[in-house]
């Protein structure tokens, strides 16, 4: 299996890191995730705290004026581009 590399970044692999990482891949069919499904792949994280992480991460999204969030679909969640940036989506992808 492959390492995880930790000298191309200062990420702490921690609850947040990871979170962040399921939602990047996401799922082969682009399905949102649901609360329940991101704290069963996470050791030691309920459903509950995954919400949590997921607001704090997009309060962090904001403040740094990244172009992503994570949005609720349904009863799960999925990274997207925030809504500034979706003409840049437009004009690639028409």
């Amino acid at each position: 299996s492959a390492a995880i590399p930790t000298d191309e970044s200062n990420c702490e692999l921690g609850p947040r890191s990871i979170l962040e990482a399921l939602l990047f891949v996401g799922t082969p069919e682009n399905h949102p995730l649901s609360s329940t499904q991101l704290a069963g792949l996470m050791r030691g994280v309920s459903v509950a705290e995954v919400d949590e992480l997921i607001a704090e991460l997009n309060v962090g999204y904001r403040a740094a004026n990244c172009p992503y969030r994570i949005e609720s679909v349904g009863d799960g969640y999925r990274m997207t581009l925030a809504e500034a940036w979706l003409p840049m989506r437009e004009a690639l992808f028409g």
